[in-house]
């Protein structure tokens, strides 16, 4: 029996809670890390000064919005499509998938690098930067963005790999990796022996070398006949329906979790309105939505009335 045969059976028959433990502590530690990567980044380019702090503080949104858009919703997608593909016996199909993200990860790193590009600098100026601050928030944001391409494959690889229920190894490199950017951060912001100090420029190019090692060893994994997938060395004609696959599952989460990540990051409040069911209700939840209006808690009613249901009423009141 092959790898892809023994672990659908181990989800299958195995027990449920040692299963879902199994799958979900690796996906913990990733998420852990990659947060832990974004902490010691500030932490050491606060060190450069206040102003170095304030203009990198209006980045990080930016980035953690780009990660959350790559990672949970459209890499949310390549990873049901390919486990959906896997499940009904599809690999040559999930194989195909595979190089659509790929595909993707191009296709979207290239638009995020010339949006971010273009809007930053009015974005930032707006956010309140000026002077050395600005310039601080520039040249990281220029050069982070740059490779953009870097960060989506690095999310949709990682997410490709998920996708056939290998969680050790996404675990391994994310949390190596973040391990490995703490000294290689502090080198390349404050320099030691003959590397030079680089400020603020090091700070981005650690990050992206990060995301670089990262995508190259998820691409050697999938394309190295090492996991159950086995992509062509020769990339297939891609087919519209094909990337709708992931686009369909992907795409509603990434508007929904995209506003909601961003609007929390510069400090905003999120209100959903017209919830009507409880799937969207739990849906938005999920998305990091804790507040919202629409049918499914009621219908228009008088004050006094809204007030005996919701207000007087704790337990309904938790629902609402």
């Amino acid at each position: 029996m092959n790898q892809f045969d023994r672990r659908t059976r181990q989800l299958l028959d195995g027990p449920v809670v040692p299963t879902l433990l199994k799958m979900a502590i690796p996906n913990a530690l990733v998420m852990f890390a990659q947060l832990a990567v974004a902490l010691v980044e500030i932490y050491f380019l606060a060190r450069l000064g206040v102003d170095v702090l304030a203009g990198v503080s209006l980045v990080f949104p930016v980035l953690s919005w780009i990660g959350a858009v790559s990672q949970g919703a459209v890499g949310g997608g390549v990873v049901t499509a390919i486990a959906r593909a896997l499940g009904r016996g599809d690999r040559e199909f999930a194989d195909k998938l595979v190089w659509c993200a790929l595909a993707l990860a191009v296709a979207l790193g290239l638009l995020t690098t010339i949006v971010i590009l273009w809007i930053g600098p009015r974005f930032y100026t707006g956010m309140g930067a000026q002077g050395a601050s600005l310039s601080a928030a520039l040249t990281y944001s220029h050069l982070i963005f740059s490779g953009a391409i870097l960060i989506w494959t690095f999310n949709l690889m990682l997410a490709a790999v998920r996708g056939t229920g290998n969680m050790m190894l996404p675990m391994v490199v994310v949390c190596g990796g973040a391990v490995a950017l703490i000294p290689l951060s502090a080198l390349l912001i404050f320099g030691y022996s003959w590397v030079p100090a680089f400020g603020v420029t090091g700070g981005a190019i650690a990050i992206l070398l990060y995301y670089a090692v990262g995508s190259f060893i998820f691409i050697f994994h999938l394309w190295g006949r090492s996991g159950i997938l086995q992509p062509s060395y020769v990339p297939p004609r891609l087919a519209w329906g094909t990337i709708l696959e992931i686009l369909r599952i992907g795409g509603l989460s990434a508007i929904v979790s995209s506003t909601i990540g961003l609007s929390k990051q510069l400090g905003l409040s999120v209100i959903a309105e017209g919830i009507e069911d409880r799937a969207t209700a739990d849906f938005l939840v999920k998305m990091g939505c804790g507040e919202g209006q629409g049918y499914f808690f009621g219908r228009p009613m008088p004050a006094s009335e809204f007030e005996a249901k919701f207000l007087n009423s704790p337990a309904t009141a938790e629902v609402a």
